[in-house]
C-alpha cells in the first residue's frame, strides 16, 4: 500500500473523529495534513490510466460540519495572503471547514482512483491536481499552528 494511500486514509479517519475536543482533535488533523504533503512529497509521479472510469466524488460532510465548525473561530475563516513577490498583495480570506472539505474530496477520489483504477493513476491526478489542494492544504496547516501554539 502506497504511503498517499495510506496518508488519504488517515486524514478520512480523523475527519470521523470531529467530535473529540480541540485540545485532542486540532493537532491530529494538523498531524494528518503533515502526512498528506509529506506523502505528495515522496509519491511517484504515476501515470494517467486509459481506463474511461470517472469518480463521482460527493462530498458532504453532513452532521460532522458542525462538530468540525466548532474547532474554530469566526466561523473558521482567516486571513491568507498569497507568495508573491508583489509587496503589495492584498489579503485574502480562506475558511477552515471548506478547506478541510475540499481536501477531502481530493482524498476521496485519490483513494477512487488507487481503487478502481491504479495507484498509478491516483499519484499522477494527484501531482496534476496539487497546485489546487496543496494550497488548502498549506493555508489550513499554516492555521492551525496558531490555534495550536499561538492560542
Amino acid at each position: 500500500m502506497s504511503g498517499m494511500v495510506r496518508a488519504a486514509q488517515h486524514y478520512l479517519k480523523v475527519l470521523g473523529r470531529s467530535e473529540e475536543g480541540s485540545e485532542k482533535w486540532l493537532p491530529a488533523l494538523a498531524e494528518a495534513l503533515d502526512r498528506i504533503a509529506l506523502a505528495q512529497h515522496r509519491a511517484p509521479e504515476g501515470a494517467p490510466a486509459k481506463s474511461r472510469k470517472k469518480p463521482r466524488i460527493r462530498i458532504d460532510l453532513g452532521s460532522e460540519k458542525e462538530a468540525i465548525s466548532s474547532h474554530f473561530l469566526s466561523h473558521g475563516y482567516y486571513t491568507v495572503v498569497p507568495p508573491t513577490s508583489n509587496i503589495e498583495t492584498d489579503i485574502l480570506m480562506a475558511n477552515a471547514v471548506d478547506d478541510i472539505e475540499e481536501i477531502a474530496r481530493e482524498m476521496k477520489e485519490f483513494l477512487w482512483r488507487a481503487e478502481n483504477i491504479n495507484v498509478e493513476d491516483a499519484c499522477w491526478h494527484a501531482h496534476l491536481t496539487v497546485g489546487h489542494w496543496g494550497r488548502h492544504l498549506l493555508g489550513l496547516r499554516s492555521y492551525l499552528h496558531q490555534l495550536i501554539y499561538d492560542w
